[in-house]
């Protein structure tokens, strides 16, 4: 798009962006913590409502230097959707316009960079008047001797304020109330021709079966979350349908005797990610890769798994897998097959 000077503060609805210090806030200064990447997206948007903004452009000026996929737009857009309170229909603020982009909708208001005046060196600064309107502009001058002083008092002003917007920032993230609900989603292949439903399914079978001995936690059922997911759905919507503080979520790469796998911890109340690990083994060690994440993902949400969390049943890969095919088969949603499922898990006992 044309480039064109870019405002520092804008207003919509009840929110205010602070472009200078990538700050969202609402009402009376309330602070609403955003990723980098959803600040900056949300700033683009902004900065160019009314306008369709094509989602390969959108992609290319928030990921600059990285490759992404079009999944990460979307989960920006659905968590700045949630952020913004629009509930699913409405479009208050983001329209999605099919085939193409996104636009925003809102009506903006940019309030500019108030030092630039200052800065320009230009004649007197100019106070508005308190005096009765009487019908011609009445205005008062402050003496050029006193310029420098006055900016002085107003780069001072700013500096406080931008303290005490840092302070509170930091307050609102330490006062975030503690995460007791979380739903583990079943983990998906990056390459669609290589896709394996059975160990994705596993995946998050055993995470769930691992975290649910953390103490002080409750990890939604693995038939729970099935029975919500939904292919098209956004990671966070599962995890607020679930009514979960946090969801947590992967993507899986098998080639030949390796594994990588990578996950992410997110908050579902906003979108922020509390906890991220990629994991690239062999096959053999994905046991060892259950327990680092469980771990792991206990220790961002500052909770003590039990003793027995870290027990494996079974050392035997080859037996796991068995028993991935035949818990798959007994919970896919579409003509579940138990009788092929239990042979399976009779195959499964007889490899270990």
């Amino acid at each position: 798009m044309k480039s064109v000077p870019q405002s520092q503060i804008y207003e919509f609805g009840e929110f205010r962006i602070d472009a200078t210090k990538n700050l969202l806030s609402r009402g009376a200064g309330e602070t609403i913590p955003l990723t980098p990447k959803i600040f900056d997206t949300l700033l683009y948007l902004v900065r160019n409502s009314g306008h369709v903004i094509e989602k390969d452009e959108l992609m290319r000026e928030i990921w600059t230097d990285t490759i992404v996929e079009e999944n990460n737009l979307n989960k920006n857009i659905s968590v700045l959707r949630g952020v913004l309170g629009e509930k699913p229909g409405e479009h208050r603020f983001i329209l999605t316009v099919p085939g193409r982009g996104y636009k925003f909708v809102a009506d903006v208001k940019e309030i500019g960079n108030p030092d630039e005046a200052a800065a320009s060196g230009d004649a007197d600064v100019v106070l508005p008047s308190k005096a009765p309107h009487t019908g011609h502009k009445d205005i008062r001058r402050i003496p050029n001797r006193l310029v420098p002083y006055v900016t002085g008092f107003l780069v001072l002003a700013g500096l406080s304020l931008a303290l005490f917007y840092s302070w509170r920032t930091k307050s609102n993230v330490g006062s975030d109330p503690p995460i007791t609900t979380v739903a583990v989603l079943p983990f998906h292949s990056l390459v669609a021709d290589e896709r394996s439903e059975p160990l994705e399914l596993g995946m998050a079978d055993a995470l769930i079966s691992k975290l649910s001995d953390g103490e002080g936690i409750i990890v939604r059922p693995l038939e729970s979350v099935r029975r919500s997911l939904s292919l098209e759905e956004d990671s966070l919507l599962v995890g607020r349908k679930l009514n979960a503080d946090a969801v947590l979520d992967g993507s899986i790469q098998a080639s030949g005797e390796r594994i990588r796998i990578s996950t992410r911890l997110l908050r579902t109340s906003d979108g922020k990610q509390l906890w991220a690990g990629q994991f690239d083994e062999k096959f053999t060690d994905i046991f060892a890769v259950q327990d680092s994440i469980s771990q792991q993902v206990a220790g961002a949400l500052k909770i003590r798994l039990a003793g027995k969390a870290k027990n494996r049943y079974t050392e035997n890969v080859a037996a796991y897998q068995l028993y991935m095919k035949g818990r798959y088969l007994l919970l896919r949603a579409n003509k579940p097959d138990p009788e092929t499922s239990i042979s399976y898990f009779q195959q499964a006992i007889d490899a270990d």
